[in-house]
């Protein structure tokens, strides 16, 4: 599976420009991919696992002054795991 995200985040009063405070929002893009196996166990029931990896990527930002800033260097958050699940078709 590969799939493409489209992240954002906002930080709770994280901008500040003396004297206001305000929320501080960020904005990127990310890519997402897991690979795995599925196994169906009944011809409507299947159990599936895998290893998903995550890159995000934010490059843009904004804050108290309302104005849209481009991050250089981004700022990126990469994770790892395994997953494990089950499907049901109707």
């Amino acid at each position: 599976m590969i799939g493409l995200s489209a992240p954002w985040l906002t930080v709770k009063d994280g901008s500040f420009l003396e004297p206001d405070v305000a929320d501080g929002s960020f904005r990127g893009f990310g890519v997402n991919s897991e690979l795995g196996v599925a196994v169906f166990v009944h011809p409507r029931v299947g159990l599936n696992a895998g290893n998903r990896y995550r890159a995000i990527w934010f490059d843009k930002a904004s804050g108290a002054s309302d104005t849209l800033y481009n991050l250089r260097p981004r700022f990126r958050e990469t994770s790892g795991s395994v997953a494990v699940g089950a499907s049901f078709t109707f």
